[in-house]
């Protein structure tokens, strides 16, 4: 989660919605929780970007 967290903090703007939700995660995720976490990740991103 740090890379992530990392790439959160410095490319994603403050306002984003994304941007909070990532920087709140615990540090460490099951690998099953990480996958499950990563569809609302995606779709959050498409609403924000796309």
């Amino acid at each position: 989660m740090k890379s992530l967290k990392d790439f959160a903090l410095n490319n994603l703007p403050k306002g984003s919605v994304l941007r909070e939700v990532l920087l709140m995660e615990k540090d460490e995720l099951e690998v099953n929780e990480f996958l499950i976490k990563m569809d609302v990740w995606l779709k959050l991103f498409k609403m924000e970007f796309s």
